[in-house]
């Protein structure tokens, strides 16, 4: 158990690196919730080497001096805290609004060959009408 709350203060501590580091990956954190994420890294290093140290100096007969809930406990609340903050999403960069109705008539009105008209490309459509008429005469299929 001390593993994975050694594994959470070393995973944190490459992300405090990085942010430092002035990694474009973490820049949107405030200054304030780093803050925040590299005191609860600490605390918690302080605790993992107290108790990793006491935990290999005290005798295997006797009861732990520290138990596996305790290990848990303070592994959740380290990433319960430092998750939400080095885990945020950038915000995504601002999108211009397309330009007003008026502005793009007047684009249209400025184009060499002024605006398409509705009909145009529409030639195959207008060839084949309904019954399998092409071009006013009947086609006759074969269907097996």
């Amino acid at each position: 158990m001390f593993e994975q709350l050694g594994q959470a203060v070393q995973l944190i501590t490459k992300v405090i690196d990085a942010y430092d580091n002035k990694d474009e990956k973490y820049d949107h954190i405030d200054t304030a919730d780093m803050e925040k994420v590299k005191k609860a890294v600490l605390e918690k290093r302080e605790w993992f080497e107290k108790h990793v140290n006491l935990f290999s100096q005290h005798p295997p007969h006797l009861p732990p001096p520290v138990t596996v809930s305790q290990i848990k406990s303070q592994r959740d609340s380290l990433v319960s805290t430092c998750n939400p903050i080095i885990n945020k999403s950038k915000p995504k960069p601002k999108v211009e609004p397309p330009p007003p109705a008026e502005e793009k008539a007047k684009e249209q009105e400025s184009t060499p060959n002024g605006p398409k008209a509705e009909n145009e490309g529409d030639e195959m459509e207008g060839a084949q009408q309904q019954d399998g008429e092409v071009d006013g005469s009947k086609v006759d299929m074969d269907l097996d």
